[in-house]
Order: C-alpha cells, then structure tokens, then sequence
C-alpha cells in the first residue's frame, strides 16, 4: 500500500464490495472468494479481482493468491458505516414516512453512502435508538460489529413449537409475500406441518398460512416455549 493509495477517497462502488464482504464474512461465517462478491454484486469475476487490486492497494483487505479475502480493521470500519447507514435509513423509511418493508432496500441503496456519521448519529437518535432495522437485522453501534444471537431458521423447528420471528433475509417479492400472510419480526406463530411437497404450514393467531421451504430457510426464530400445547 502506498501512501498516496491510502489517502486517496473510497467511492460508493469500493463501499459496496466492502460490505458485500463483510456481509458475506458475518452472514454466512464461512471464507469469502472472488466468486463470492462476484455473485453477489452481480458482476463478473474478472471485475472483483480488479477492484480487489485497489482495494488491496487502499489498505482496505488482505488479499493473498489461492487464499480467501479479509478485512483490514480499516476496510471492516467502513463496512460497518454504510452498512449502519443502510440499516438506519431502511428503518427510517418504514417507521416515520409509512414504506413496506419490501419497498426501502433500493431506496437506502442510494442514499448510504451519503450520511456523514454526524447525520447516521442524529437520524438514529430521532427514530429512537433502534438496535435493529424491519427485516430484524442487527443495527451496528459506531463503529462496533452489532451484536446478535444465532436464532435457528424456521426449517429446524419441530412441529407444534411456538415461536417469535427475529430477523427475516429474503427478496424483495418474499418480504411483500411474507408481509400478506403475516410473517415478520416480533410476530409469534406456532409451527404446524413440514409438506413433503416443499412447503411448512404455520399458524398464526388460528390462521393456517403456507411458506415456501426456500423462504422458511431464511426466517430466523426463537422457540417461546418448549411445545405447544
């Protein structure tokens, strides 16, 4: 890394490949490659690699050949900025100016890179302090990674547990599904049957709804208690 490199100003691209990888670092606790980013930004992996050339060069990851990439300290704090920006203005969006959940992820898209930390710190402050955003993801303090139990996706809970729904990953056409059947962080339900035709039943509050087996994967829970009666 030169100086030069170092001093030079990160553009909203070089921010969306850090947080890709430090989405990908903390979402799936596995090692993070150049096929990786390249799936998930939607680019080729030709692409990657050179921006991983800058990146490197900026002192922003650790690159090694054959070897998997990593965030410096440096890159990680950046990271964690557009990714709090993210989170702060997606909860904006559905809490104080009445957008769906499924509506705010593009619209935070363009405007994270564009909150300095002093505006991140008062737009926290005036929707309440939140410690997670409407999908149930984790709001980053600062510059600290945030803090979040491991919750158990839905497919590895028994039939007849009660639950609470903590997070949610899905698409943007899975959050408008999920939110006309009902299912969304700190709602309860009550685990019915697992279809062996790809689908789980769920009740909630006597209604039986059906969910998708790829979708029920990546619903996040709490058992409230050990089985319902």
């Amino acid at each position: 890394m030169t100086e030069n490199a170092a001093d030079a100003p990160i553009t909203p691209v070089m921010e969306d490949y850090l947080t890709a990888i430090y989405k990908l670092q903390t979402e799936t606790d596995e090692p993070v490659w150049t096929t990786d980013v390249a799936d998930a930004l939607a680019v080729t992996a030709p692409t990657v690699s050179s921006m991983f050339e800058t990146l490197s060069d900026r002192g922003l990851i650790t690159r090694e050949k054959h070897r998997p990439v990593t965030l410096t300290e440096r890159g990680e704090t950046i990271a964690l900025r557009i990714v709090r920006n993210h989170r702060l203005l997606e909860t904006f969006l559905v809490e104080r100016l009445g957008y769906e959940w499924h509506e705010v992820h593009e619209e935070a898209d363009r405007l994270e890179h564009h909150l300095s930390d002093r505006l991140a710190t008062q737009l926290w402050k005036f929707i309440g302090k939140p410690t997670v955003d409407p999908h149930g993801d984790p709001i980053p303090d600062g510059s600290l990674p945030p803090t979040s139990a491991t919750w158990p996706p839905l497919t590895s809970i028994a039939d007849g547990t009660r639950v609470r729904v903590e997070r949610v990953r899905a698409t943007d056409d899975e959050l408008e599904y999920l939110d006309e059947v009902g299912v969304r962080p700190s709602v309860t339900l009550t685990v019915t049957a697992a279809l062996p035709i790809g689908l789980y039943t769920v009740d909630i509050d006597g209604t039986t709804q059906q969910l998708p087996t790829e979708i029920a994967d990546r619903i996040f829970v709490a058992p409230i208690e050990e089985r319902a009666e």
